[in-house]
């Protein structure tokens, strides 16, 4: 029976592995069917310029696709797979392993192992060996031997089969004789296994994506019901993803290798530099992706890969940073010491100087004079410092290279260019001693580490003798260049203030009996030289805010060691830094009511008359000049019957037509108010004139003024050519004229602001006649009073307050105001339109601002109640918006002596600005290339034409304001979906869509209606983005794809069936 049994059994295996080999058949057909369904060849999408790519022949350097490359075929695949399923009609060895014949109608055992009959119950052998029974000590025949050996009979059945029958007496079979054949999933699963490749999917990014970004995707992905790759190959251009590669087990990633991103792909639009693609690893570290090399995987996975961008002018990022400090020495007196060190890690935030103390400098030595060698103990130590570079959180970072160490502002030491230094440095086992190099005050060396250093010298510091006799003198140099400057001679040679102090001497300077500290007064101006060498009298004057220097008296004292003092003489300031006698009264007027008087002898003020004399007229009440008071002569003879200021008044036209003039001391930069009360002349006695006098204000270096002052004539000239030209004059750099009438007998205040320009220490202040109600009688024209030049702003006099009309603007600069409000009576008052010149607007702060002051007349105990009111028409400028902080009309009361500021404030806001296109394209099948044409209209008025491609930006094209309709047509764009963005300056970005509904449409429009938040200083930029995507022709109609599952499962199961009947008929 036994026997019987194992020749069916012998039968049955064949067939029921040419069954299975048929059902696998079955299956590949099935797959090879799946291009029948395809959706068509794809060649309606191709478009111009866009070349299909074939599968690279073995050996060859493949193409680099757009933006899925599929890997390259494997070469010399076997066209069987390991011994697997043979076809003919001898059963195949499976997977290394031999079936054997099975008692009891069992069917052999799959599933990559084949059990054997044990003799004497000894288990069967596992894992990809077969051991056959032990008969009399014969060893196990391995796996791979032939199906027939071992058969004891061989016949053909009624097929034709061969079959092979076996003497199976004296073998035992294992009590589990249920052995199954593998269902049909697990033999599906065998075959992809036998199948499989280990594979990566690349995707690379044009800009770093976070893990919530790439979750977004994956789940866009999932509710599209698409893999990852397929959205991507869809939407992947406006995520950012550049490409999608996918490269086998072993394959050289230089067969992959695509073009490199332009800087036309930057993803912030800024045209950065392509520099080159990183991953991150498992620890969030960047890593350099490389294409050249091989990549070996256990098992597929998906790399995330960034492009990384950088500036033009830098093609990697940096890797050292520099980093400074700073440490204040006492020489006498603190001198700031700056360190810097270049070539520092990234990490590196700060650096910490110390300068160490004589306690620290000689436990360096103490501790590490073992360490020091000869030439090291010969060193003269000058000065030590620690210095340690520190990161964010104060932990101290030391170089990963030698750096370099630049210590400044060591002049104090005393050295000369090419001292021969050296630097001795602490070190964890020892001191080492490195070479340094000194210039002008500087001192550098490298380093490797960082600690305590000590500046040390071989030779030491050159010193003076002791000086027996000092004499210091002080030279007046303020009307040149604003200076007090040092002379010393030290026993009987010049010696210079820097000698002094490296002698161990202290320069001292005093006002009155008040030392001067050395300060700073601004930007890089100092009061006081750092060696004691000068003192500038304005810049102290600024910080004591002494209004007038006149008088200010200054001396030095040189001391060495407290021992012994030389003091110089002290020296008095001989000039005005304020404009004096601005009312004519310093002049005591008693019988004549009209003296004349010498100009610069008698009185302050000076003259261009030939004759030097300076006419002086008194309306004093109480005064008399024969009968009559001075006050009736003044009014029967100049039409006055009282003075601006005081009692007193000049006339600038005394027997010739003349200037008055002052110099006085300025300090550059500082700004000087200026003032004059001015009238004409039109009586004289029973004469009376009718017309104008007119005069102009100069203000120039005295310098300059030195010869006009000779000649009134070319004075006249050049005023004339200075107000014509609004103070543009290269002959006469920084002066300005300032020009009025006056055709009344009334006081008229004028006044205004000047700026000392750099350089100009002393400024000379001129009034120049220029022409009177008179004709030509040169004695008589132009009266004035309560004149004023200083830094202060001048008081009101006696029964008037004054009142500065303050203008002050936001949103425009100097140069707009200038030349969109000057000159424009836009603010009024009750009797006066009030006007500013452009010398009269400057910057301060965030504001442009002008001033005007205003004298009224207010008797004694009574107040008055003056309106101003602005034109917001005449305030306006074309393509602002203007808004006034305060209100339109102000009301201010004042008394007499009263000085009060109203203030209009206008804040502009820009309405209309030029428009900026820029293109960007989108979308796999969008043309970089392409040149789009544009129209740009605003309030359908004439359009501006244009063109631009993928990148590129247009000029200024058109100009729009806030509510206008700004169209914006583009031609030949059939198949693109047409957008407009524009990043406002709040921050908040809006996307405006095409109007046209159908994206095949030719002709796209998109229509924005201008909003301020638009409107930029730059522009109004706008990104117009062309996309243009399609459908991926993956080759199968997914409405197929059920009947072809449906198909696959049917022979599938009707597999398992036919197995089951097989083994069922076989059991009974």
């Amino acid at each position: 029976m036994r026997k019987n049994l194992a020749k069916h059994t012998a039968k049955k295996l064949p067939l029921a592995k040419r069954v299975l080999a048929l059902c696998f058949a079955l299956i590949f057909v099935c797959s090879c069917l799946l291009p029948a369904f395809a959706n068509g060849t794809g060649a309606e999408l191709e478009t111009p310029g866009t070349e299909v790519v074939e599968a690279a022949a073995p050996g060859t350097e493949p193409e680099p696709m757009d933006l899925y490359d599929e890997p390259a075929a494997v070469a010399d695949e076997p066209a069987a797979m390991d011994d697997d399923f043979a076809m003919g009609d001898e059963p195949a060895a499976m997977d290394d392993q031999v079936e054997k014949p099975v008692v009891d109608d069992e069917p052999a055992a799959m599933d990559d192992q084949v059990e054997k009959p044990v003799v004497d119950d000894e288990p069967a052998a596992m894992d990809n060996e077969v051991e056959k029974p032990v008969e009399g000590g014969e060893p196990p025949v391995a796996d791979d031997t032939p199906a027939e050996e071992g058969a004891t009979k061989t016949t053909t059945d009624a097929s034709g089969n061969i079959v092979y029958e076996y003497d199976t007496s004296g073998t035992t079979f294992p009590d589990d004789d249920a052995a199954a054949l593998p269902e049909g999933d697990q033999v599906l699963e065998q075959m992809d296994a036998a199948f499989s490749i280990p594979t990566n999917i690349y995707h690379f990014w044009l800009k770093k994506m976070s893990s919530y970004d790439l979750a977004d995707i994956a789940d866009a992905a999932k509710t599209a019901e698409m893999t990852v790759e397929q959205y991507l190959a869809m939407y992947g251009t406006e995520k950012g993803c550049y490409h999608i590669m996918t490269a086998a087990d072993g394959a050289n990633l230089k067969d992959y290798q695509f073009a490199n991103p332009t800087s036309n792909d930057d993803p912030e639009g800024n045209s950065r530099t392509f520099a080159g693609w990183y991953y991150t690893d498992d620890l969030g570290d960047e890593q350099k992706f490389v294409f050249d090399e091989c990549l070996y995987v256990s098992e597929s996975t998906t790399v995330e890969v960034y492009a990384k961008w950088t500036d033009e002018e830098k093609v990697e990022e940096p890797t050292t940073v520099d980093v400074t400090g700073n440490a204040t020495v006492d020489y006498g007196s603190s001198v700031n010491i700056a360190v810097k060190v270049a070539g520092m890690p990234e990490d590196t935030k700060s650096l910490s100087v110390a300068v160490m103390d004589d306690d620290a400098m000689e436990s360096f030595y103490e501790v590490y004079s073992a360490s020091l060698n000869d030439e090291s103990e010969a060193l003269m130590p000058l000065i030590g410092f620690n210095i340690t570079p520190k990161d964010d959180v104060g932990v101290k970072v030391q170089p990963t290279t030698v750096v370099t160490v630049t210590i400044s502002d060591l002049t104090e030491l005393g050295l000369g260019d090419g001292e021969k230094l050296k630097v001795l440095h602490q070190t964890a086992s020892g001191v080492e001693t490195l070479d340094a190099e000194y210039n002008n005050g500087t001192l550098s060396f490298k380093t490797e580490s960082f600690s305590n250093f000590v500046i040390a010298t071989k030779e030491a510091v050159q010193t003076y003798a002791d000086y027996n006799n000092i004499t210091v003198t002080i030279n007046d140099t303020v009307t040149t260049n604003g200076l007090l400057t040092l002379d010393v001679v030290a026993d009987g040679e010049n010696v210079t203030a820097q000698e002094l102090l490296d002698n161990g001497y202290s320069i001292t300077w005093k006002n009155g009996k008040s030392t001067v500290t050395r300060t700073k007064v601004a930007g890089d101006h100092w009061n006081l030289a750092e060696d004691g060498s000068w003192l500038n009298v304005g810049y102290d004057m600024a910080l004591t805010k002494t209004v007038d220097v006149k008088g200010e008296k200054y001396s030095v004292a040189i001391t060495k060691d407290s021992n012994e003092t030389y003091e110089s003489a002290s020296i008095t300031i001989q000039e005005h830094s304020k404009l004096q006698d601005g009312s004519f009264e310093d002049y005591s007027i008693d019988s004549s009511f009209q003296p004349y008087v010498n100009g610069g002898i008698d009185v302050v003020w000076k003259t261009t008359a030939t004759d030097n004399k300076i006419e002086l007229i008194s309306a004093d009440p109480n005064k008399y000049d024969g009968n009559r008071t001075h006050r009736w002569m003044s009014q029967y003879w100049h039409g006055m019957s009282a003075a601006a200021a005081g009692m007193q008044y000049a006339e600038l036209n005394a027997n010739y037509e003349s200037s008055l003039y002052q110099d006085v001391l300025t300090t550059p930069g500082a700004s000087m108010n200026w003032q004059v009360a001015h009238t004409a002349r039109l009586r004289s006695g029973d004469t009376w004139w009718w017309g104008q006098d007119t005069m102009y204000v100069v203000i120039m270096a005295a310098d300059q003024a030195a010869e006009l002052a000779k000649s009134q004539e070319q004075l006249k000239q050049v005023a004339a050519d200075l107000f014509n030209s609004s103070g543009s004059s290269s002959q006469y750099p920084g002066a300005r004229a300032y020009k009025f009438s006056s055709n009344q007998h009334k006081w008229e205040a004028r006044s205004g602001e000047y700026v000392v320009p750099e350089g100009q220490y002393y400024t000379r202040f001129f009034f120049v006649s220029a022409s009177s109600a008179s004709g030509d009688d040169l004695s008589v024209g132009n009266q004035i009073d309560n004149v004023w030049f200083s830094t202060e702003t001048p008081p009101p006099s006696a029964g008037s307050a004054r009142i500065t009309v303050e203008k002050r603007g936001t949103g425009l600069t100097l140069d707009e105001v200038k030349n969109n409000l000057s000159d424009k009576e836009f603010i009024t008052n009750d009797a006066d339109e009030i006007k500013f010149a452009k010398d009269d607007w400057k910057q301060e702060g965030e504001y442009i601002v002008a001033r005007k002051i205003i004298d009224l007349s207010v008797p004694a105990n009574e107040s008055i109640d003056e309106t101003f009111t602005e034109d917001k028409a005449l305030a306006a400028v074309d393509g602002y918006t203007m808004t006034l902080e305060e209100d339109e009309m102000q009301t201010i009361t004042v008394r007499e002596f009263d000085n009060k500021t109203v203030t209009f404030t206008n804040d502009y806001t820009k309405n209309a600005s030029p428009v900026v296109i820029s293109k960007i394209v989108k979308g796999l099948f969008g043309d970089h290339e392409k040149s789009f044409n544009f129209v740009v209209t605003v309030n359908n008025g004439d359009g501006h034409e244009f063109n631009l491609k993928h990148g590129q930006s247009s000029d200024a094209v058109i100009e729009a304001k806030v509510r206008d309709t700004l169209i914006i047509t583009e031609n030949d764009v059939a198949g693109y979906t047409v957008s407009a963005v524009i990043r406002g300056k709040s921050g908040n970005e809006l996307t405006y869509k095409m109007n046209e509904p159908d994206k095949e449409a030719a002709t796209k429009t998109i229509t924005i209606e201008v909003t301020e938040d638009m409107i930029t200083d730059s522009g109004i930029h706008i990104e117009v983005i062309n996309e243009r995507d399609a459908t991926v022709d993956n080759g199968v109609l997914l409405d197929t794809l059920p009947y072809i599952l449906i198909l696959v499962v049917v022979v599938g199961g009707g597999v398992l069936l036919f197995l089951r009947k097989r083994k069922n008929d076989d059991d009974e």
